[in-house]
């Protein structure tokens, strides 16, 4: 039998080309490919597949470009990143630093406020207790106002168990025996305070002689209401600087 192939029409044919033939009809075979059509599709297969290879090629080739594009890129970005942590650092600090000097600022305007109002206190209650005190003690400014500013309280006037807004008084905390002996520890009044130190054996040589023999101060020298044994030894001076060491030697031991 002769060697066989697909002719372009479907037919098969010789090696010369011509139709093979079963009796008078030649063969067709249905749904076969020509040698030449094969051949046409493998030939495009391949050049779309040599395209492919070479576009991968392509971007292949590319690639350390675009490698070093990103590193330039990410380089980039880390430097805006480290600028952009060292403005957010700066900002902060000086933001921190505004702060502080800020919270410094109203410290101090607070502590100038409240030695301001101290003073203010100070004058305002030094003014009560001389106006208090008259002229009953020899020297009221330094015997009695430091005594009585040290043990100062300023307290709010209380209705109902509330504070009163804007209203305070001024309190003094005094210790003294009264007539029974008995201790007393307690605020009180300007007044209350004055009536204290007067009849404190302690302090009345801080008082003036009365000059009549009579009750008050008294002249001490007569009527022995202070004796030396009593005496701490800042009342001994005080008294010597106020009255003079004949006074002092007049008054019993």
């Amino acid at each position: 039998m002769p060697k066989l192939k697909l002719g372009a029409e479907g037919q098969l044919v010789d090696d010369e080309g011509n139709p093979y033939l079963v009796g008078d009809e030649p063969i067709e075979v249905v749904g076969a490919q020509t040698t030449e059509a094969f051949e046409a599709a493998l030939k495009d297969r391949l050049a779309r597949q040599k395209d492919k290879i070479a576009a991968l090629e392509a971007q292949a080739n590319r690639n350390p470009e675009l490698e070093e594009l990103l590193k330039a890129e990410k380089k980039s970005k880390a430097e805006l990143e480290e600028q952009l942590g060292r403005a957010q650092a700066d900002a902060e600090a000086k933001v921190a630093g505004q702060l502080d000097a800020e919270k410094k600022r109203a410290k101090d305007l607070e502590e100038h406020l409240y030695r301001e109002r101290e003073g203010r206190v100070k004058d305002q209650v030094t003014t009560l207790i001389l106006s208090k005190a008259g002229s009953e003690f020899i020297d009221p400014a330094s015997d009695i106002v430091p005594r009585l500013l040290s043990a100062h309280k300023r307290e709010p006037i209380m209705k109902d168990g509330k504070p009163v807004e804007g209203q305070s008084q001024d309190l003094f905390r005094m210790s003294w025996k009264d007539e029974k002996n008995e201790e007393h520890d307690e605020l009180v009044p300007i007044e209350k305070a004055i009536e204290i130190i007067k009849g404190q054996p302690q302090f009345r040589h801080y008082l003036k002689a009365s000059g009549n023999g009579g009750s008050g101060g008294g002249d001490y020298s007569i009527h022995g209401n202070l004796k030396r044994s009593q005496m701490t030894e800042q009342q001994k001076s005080d008294f010597v600087r106020k009255r003079g060491l004949a006074e002092y030697k007049k008054l019993p031991e």
